[in-house]
Parts: C-alpha cells; structure tokens; sequence
C-alpha cells in the first residue's frame, strides 16, 4: 500500500478520477505530500482555479474522521469569524469520494481555494501570536 507516497503516480490517478465528481473539464497538479496528497484543480482551456482537492492516505483516517472534519470547517466558518476553506460537495453532492485504485480506497475530499490576507498584513496585527488572535476572537483556549 502506498501510505507514504511510494507510488506519487498512483495518488495522481486517484487525483484525476476524484476532480471528474466535481469538474466536467479539469487538469490536476500536484501541490504537496504531507498527510496527504494535495492537488491544484484547474481549467485548463482557462487557466481558472476550480478548487483543491485532497487524496488521504489509505488507513491513515476512516470515513467518519473526514465527516467529523467537514462538519467542523462548516461550524467555524458559520460560526466564528474565521474563514477557512469551506469543503465542497461534487456533482451528485456529497462531500468525500472514495476511489478504488489497485484494491485500496482512497478518501478524497475538495474545498474552496481560500482568499487570506497574510497574518502580517491583517487590520491591527502588531506581531501578535496565535493565542492572542484566539482571545480576540473568542475561540476557547486549551
């Protein structure tokens, strides 16, 4: 099993036949491997950014660990006055995919392209630190 990316080509197939649940017209590229794989989906007649789309490994989370994240990046976005990358549901509307590639199922989740202003930019910031911007906006501390 390529859980750790042994076989980048085989997470690129998984990649293409996740973005065609989302995108009649598409191309894929590679952005990073870390605890998974990530992918840029564009257009390619237009160059437009369509979305990101994510390829865990296999085994490294069950289908409810993806489910309990979805449900939580949509609590902080409609709850907080954080913005994250909302997920988005492909074309039948459900928020993961799962792709079956030689036996192994790979989840494969898409979110928005986030716009962000860089933390040093940000209205205010004067070389604060994480916690104080959890205070201010009044995420709990652990």
């Amino acid at each position: 099993m390529a859980n750790n990316f042994e076989n980048p080509e085989v997470f690129m197939e998984v990649a293409k036949a996740a973005a065609g649940h989302y995108a009649d017209s598409y191309a894929v590229k590679l952005l990073a491997f870390s605890e998974n794989a990530t992918y840029l989906v564009y257009d390619p007649a237009t160059d437009e950014k369509l979305f990101v789309l994510r390829v865990g490994r296999p085994g490294y989370h069950t289908r409810e660990e993806y489910e309990s994240e979805i449900s939580w990046l949509r609590q902080i976005n409609d709850y907080t006055p954080l913005k994250v990358a909302n997920p988005i549901p492909a074309s039948d509307g459900s928020y993961i995919q799962e792709i079956e590639k030689n036996k192994v199922t790979y989840f494969c989740i898409a979110t928005e392209i986030p716009a962000f202003t860089p933390f040093g930019q940000l209205p205010g910031h004067h070389g604060g630190c994480w916690k104080d911007i959890r205070r201010q906006s009044g995420i709990p501390q652990c």
